[in-house]
């Protein structure tokens, strides 16, 4: 073998050394490299969808009662409506009766009755008399006018007692009152005239007794009694006839109950047999031009809601919006969610929304300002306010090393976190960013793409 063939094969094994040396090095390379996904950034708006449950939800509602309950009970005919229905303004919102109406109205007719028979009884026995007199005129004046100053002297004493003033003396009020409230002077006033009123009749029978009044003179006693008698039995009569007008007035008006405005029952617990006395509410409606709504607990979400934002159903078609954002007493906050005619049909009617009391939501939340957005798996963590994600760059190597990849730790400023991508401060747009390393990174740690 000539020195020509020797050098040949030299050059050969070396060839084929060198060649087992990169293959064994790429192999070791292959096997000890962390392997990543490079991924890029994009530029857009975070969106997350984010379950919610809501309830229904009434901003303002109305106590209704049937006040003249108070003054005669009633039993519940017949519930006309549930809560969560819809009524206007009239609609019949129950009927009912009042059990002790005929014995209360038959009790006032044998009063009334009873006096008739007296009055009449009297008439028939003095009929050649005179049924009036100016003295009795007078007597009659007098008795009004003592009846108006008591019951001003009783107002008057009521009110200056409530703010703190003693009157002395049986003809409280006599010194005016003149550094109380607007109220109580205005009283103090009123008390004044009805003194006078009273002083003023007393002393017109007065005079008529001492035969003081030119033209009118004093009747026997007989006549003067038996005017008096049959005036207070017409009186009494006609107060009879008032209160049976009034018992029956009040008994039409308790036959049933309307809504007084158009809007939603929320609440009415009577039904078919209860007694009612009028002392809590009959039922509870929306406050007039009031809509109802849905309110979803929203505490835990670290989002920047608003108004606006989409809200939607369980059936995916039907969707609402956030119209308000609210924070209880207890510090939760609540997103209230607009309800229409629609879907509340689609919900099963406003009914079966109160019944099911949670009603499961998605809400469909988009940031406000587009952002550099990058999958959370790529966004790393070392604490709170400490985020960063792994550059990508590659290197150039020799004749034994091939070019490759080495990744830079870079500080990151996260703005807002979603499920699966997160909203970054910083511009990526034009940098690679290693993702779903099959191993732990390190900063200036050479890395691969994962091999087919």
């Amino acid at each position: 073998m000539n020195r020509k063939s020797k050098a040949l094969k030299a050059l050969l094994a070396l060839a084929i050394v060198i060649a087992l040396c990169m293959f064994f090095a790429r192999t070791v390379q292959t096997i000890t490299t962390p392997k990543v996904q490079r991924i890029s950034a994009t530029k857009g708006k975070l969106e997350q969808k984010i379950s919610l449950t809501g309830e229904l939800y009434f901003q303002k509602t109305e106590s209704m009662k049937l006040e003249g309950a108070k003054k005669l009970a009633i039993t519940v005919e017949q519930v006309n409506v549930r809560p969560g229905h819809y009524v206007s303004k009239g609609d019949v919102i129950f009927t009912a009766f009042a059990p002790e109406y005929e014995s209360k109205m038959e009790e006032l007719r044998t009063k009334r009755d009873d006096k008739v028979r007296e009055y009449t009884e009297e008439y028939a026995g003095h009929i050649l008399l005179k049924q009036t007199t100016r003295q009795n005129d007078m007597y009659n004046e007098m008795m009004e006018g003592m009846a108006a100053y008591y019951t001003a002297r009783y107002n008057l004493v009521s009110q200056a007692t409530a703010e703190g003033y003693a009157l002395p003396g049986d003809d409280a009020g006599k010194a005016a009152v003149t550094d109380g409230s607007e109220a109580l002077n205005a009283l103090s006033a009123a008390f004044g005239e009805a003194l006078a009123l009273r002083d003023a009749k007393v002393q017109q029978l007065s005079d008529l007794y001492n035969g003081k009044i030119p033209g009118v003179y004093r009747i026997g006693d007989t006549t003067f009694e038996y005017i008096k008698k049959v005036d207070k039995l017409r009186g009494e009569i006609d107060e009879l006839d008032q209160q049976m007008l009034e018992l029956a007035e009040l008994n039409e008006s308790l036959l049933q109950m309307v809504a007084p405005h158009d809007g939603y029952i929320t609440e009415i617990e009577l039904k078919s047999g209860d007694s009612y006395d009028g002392s809590k509410p009959a039922f509870a409606m929306t406050a007039e031009g009031d809509a109802p709504m849905l309110r979803a607990e929203v505490t835990s979400v670290d989002k920047t809601l608003r108004e606006g934002l989409k809200i939607t159903f369980s059936d995916g078609e039907t969707a609402s919006e956030i119209s308000g954002l609210e924070t209880a007493a207890d510090g939760k906050k609540y997103a209230l969610v607009k309800l229409d005619s629609k879907i509340i049909r689609a919900a099963g009617g406003l009914a079966r929304m109160l019944s099911e009391e949670q009603i499961p939501l998605t809400l469909i939340y988009k940031a406000s300002k587009s952002t550099t957005l990058l999958p959370a798996s790529a966004v790393r963590s070392e604490g709170s306010g400490s985020d960063y994600v792994y550059v990508v760059g590659r290197t150039y190597g020799g004749l034994l090393d091939s070019s490759g990849y080495k990744v830079t730790k870079q500080t990151v400023t996260v703005l807002e976190r979603g499920d699966q991508v997160v909203s970054v401060a910083e511009d990526l747009s034009y940098r690679e960013i290693a993702d779903r390393e099959d191993r732990a990174l390190t900063d200036g740690q050479a890395v691969m793409d994962y091999v087919d």
